[in-house]
């Protein structure tokens, strides 16, 4: 019984993995993460299609000229904290720089292709030799829209992103999308993730320090009990006269209050265990 499809070590090495549909090899591989095509023969590497080459964990199969079927898409979600690196494997919008020469050309010569993800901006820019680089959307703070007399009968327009003081990593505060179509919109768009982003890590850390605050109270008693009704008027604190016990229900009763003031408890629980707790 034949191997069943999945990912497996790339037995060429050009990749760590390669996709196996279940009969053959096929031309996907994943190199660094990212999902890529490389032909299994063909040029250089034409002698090896009669080669068997076995893998620690992938079946053994003679090597054939095309796959029959795609494997699927490795998706990624974005990055949780500005501390990882952009993750998302989904693309919000592709372009390119539209110059005069990528337009005669009909975009087959073009210098400078760019993509937004949930969690990043990527451009690759040069003809003979590429540059890529990918910058975390939520270090972007400014998006400036400009258009030459030119650039507005082409309707394209160049986009400058101003980042903030932690994009001095990458060598530059500013990253320039040149001549791009529906520049407007992808201004709109790349606001709106970079604000997204920042809320999103925003809330995280919140709910973090939450559950912290939480834990470092779990020697009070917070179980939670069927709402009761609050009385008009509080007991009077008992007459304690050993010092030590009446400073432990004082700060009993003030960590009761944090944890109603962060939400975890409601007022009916907070007037609940104030209330056992003075007896």
């Amino acid at each position: 019984m034949g191997q069943q499809a999945g990912w497996f070590r790339d037995p060429l090495g050009v990749g760590e993995q390669r996709y196996w549909d279940g009969r053959q090899w096929t031309d996907h591989v994943l190199v660094n993460g990212e999902q890529r095509v490389a032909p299994v023969s063909g040029g250089a590497d034409a002698e090896i299609q009669d080669a068997v080459i076995v893998s620690e964990t992938a079946p053994v199969q003679q090597f054939q000229s095309a796959p029959t079927t795609a494997p699927p898409v490795v998706e990624r979600g974005p990055a949780l904290t500005p501390d990882q690196q952009p993750s998302s494997t989904r693309v919000l919008w592709e372009g390119q720089r539209e110059s005069i020469t990528s337009s005669a050309t009909q975009g087959r010569i073009t210098s400078a292709k760019y993509r937004l993800t949930e969690d990043a901006v990527q451009f690759e820019a040069g003809l003979l030799s590429t540059r890529a680089e990918t910058i975390p959307v939520w270090l972007i703070i400014d998006v400036d829209l400009t258009q030459s007399i030119t650039q507005k009968a082409r309707s394209v327009g160049d986009l400058t992103l101003r980042l903030g003081e932690a994009a001095e990593q990458f060598g530059q505060r500013k990253l320039v999308l040149e001549s791009i179509r529906d520049a407007r919109m992808v201004r709109d768009l790349i606001i709106g993730r970079a604000n997204d982003m920042r809320t999103s890590f925003e809330h995280r850390q919140h709910q973090m320090e939450i559950e912290r605050r939480t834990a470092s109270s779990s020697s009070v008693n917070v179980g939670v009990h069927a709402p009761t009704a609050v009385p008009d008027q509080q007991p009077a604190l008992p007459q304690v006269t050993d010092d030590s016990s009446r400073q432990a229900m004082i700060d009993q009763l003030r960590q009761l209050g944090e944890l109603r003031d962060l939400g975890v408890l409601t007022e009916e629980e907070f007037q609940e265990q104030k209330r056992q707790l003075l007896g």
